[in-house]
């Protein structure tokens, strides 16, 4: 979900090594004020099946726009008022099995395949961050926190980047102990068997000694939450300096020369213009 405006960051690196504690705190506040979080519409007359996280009854769509931000929510299912009374594809037997209402519906993951978990419901439409397919089959959704694609083929750190550039990604955020934790149970599932062992590139990286940036540009020092194994960043370690994740939710500083598997996070995506049947595009 990490994505941010490409003017803004030519502007911040100018200053990103230079910066005091002030200039650090309106660095990071300029970074988190790009975070794009804009929803779009993708099925008119149907709602998503997957799971729900929070729920409430809104005025309208913006507000459902705005609780599923708060929520954490990748997606939402939204009733407008003129739709609310009845399903039109439910029988009358049917209506009376149906669970509590509520005209907000967020959900922890987005439709990103062949949307096998839609359903026809004429009181909702549904809206998403990820407007378009995933790439590739094997995409994984984190709940709550974005798409993510594990590469088994192995490259240095630059080629692992413009992998993931040409599938409109990066290399994955882990600067919370969440999203560490998460992608390490991402490593672990993709292993051949237990005794394999894989560390992967993540967007960590370390162009200027003690200068560590993420795919985003925003310097480390924008984030708490460290997780560095023992022993790294090593103090006679090589520039430029990469970040690996292992499967032990612990990160590594390694040369970004050398050939790993690596992990690509997807960018949320703008409104997909196949589909026009719906009058709010961007909330």
């Amino acid at each position: 979900m990490r994505a941010i405006a490409a003017a803004a960051v030519t502007l911040l690196l100018v200053i990103i090594f230079n910066f005091s504690d002030s200039s650090l705190t309106r660095v990071c506040k300029v970074f988190e004020k790009n975070a794009k979080h804009e929803f779009h519409p993708l099925r008119r007359c149907q709602r998503s099946n997957k799971t729900v996280i929070a729920f409430t009854d809104v005025e309208d769509v913006e507000q459902c726009a705005a609780f599923a931000r708060h929520s954490k929510a990748l997606a939402f299912n939204f009733s407008p008022k003129s739709r609310r009374d009845s399903n039109l594809f439910v029988n009358e037997t049917k209506k009376e099995e149906e669970s509590d209402f509520y005209s907000c519906e967020c959900l922890a993951c987005p439709e990103y395949q062949n949307y096998s978990t839609v359903i026809n419901d004429t009181r909702f439409d549904y809206y998403s961050l990820y407007t378009y397919p995933a790439p590739f089959e094997n995409a994984t959704c984190i709940e709550s926190l974005g798409m993510f694609l594990f590469f088994s083929e192995k490259k240095n750190y630059t080629a692992a980047a413009a992998t993931c550039k040409t599938i409109n990604g990066q290399l994955a955020h882990i600067t919370t102990e969440r999203r560490t934790n998460e992608l390490s149970k991402l490593l672990q599932n993709s292993v051949q068997s237990s005794n394999d062992s894989v560390e992967a590139f993540v967007g960590l990286n370390e162009t200027t000694r003690g200068k560590f940036i993420t795919s985003n540009a925003e310097p480390l020092e924008c984030f708490d939450y460290r997780a560095f194994s023992q022993g790294h960043p090593s103090v006679i370690r090589k520039q430029p300096s990469c970040v690996v994740i292992t499967q032990r939710s612990s990160w590594k500083v390694v040369s970004c020369t050398k050939k790993f598997n690596f992990i690509c996070e997807l960018f949320t995506s703008g409104p997909n213009p196949c589909v026009n049947n719906l009058k709010e595009s961007v909330l």
